[in-house]
Formats: C-alpha cells, sequence, structure tokens
C-alpha cells in the first residue's frame, strides 16, 4: 500500500463531503478540515494512513459516491 503524501491528500480532499468523510475513516472532520485548507503540514501517520486507505479503496471500497 502507497501512504499519499499531504500534496495528494489535498487535492484529494477537495470535492468531499468531510463529515462523510470523517465518519468513513475515523479521521476528525477538524482534521480533514485543516489538511483540506493547507493548515495541517505535519499530520500523524494513522492519519495519512486512514486517508489513503480510503483513496485507495483498500479498507473502505469504492469512494466515488459521495
Amino acid at each position: 500500500m502507497n501512504v499519499m503524501d499531504v500534496t495528494e491528500l489535498r487535492e484529494a480532499l477537495q470535492d468531499r463531503k468531510l463529515n462523510v468523510l470523517a465518519e468513513a475513516t475515523g479521521v476528525h472532520v477538524n482534521t480533514l478540515s485543516e489538511l483540506k485548507n493547507g493548515r495541517a503540514t505535519n499530520p500523524k501517520l494513522s492519519t495519512l494512513k486512514a486517508l489513503s486507505d480510503y483513496f485507495n479503496g483498500t479498507r473502505y471500497g469504492k469512494c466515488n459516491n459521495e
């Protein structure tokens, strides 16, 4: 599994509903907002892994339905 970097995640978050993503990944909505808006520059590895798994479809299945 490849872990996405902050820039890739920021891009992937742009068209997502953060509350839906928070529920699906367990990552707090405030953390997602900070990532999306460029305020979080050094997130925890567990956050990167959870979001990478989601966007790569390995833990949460297809993620196109948001």
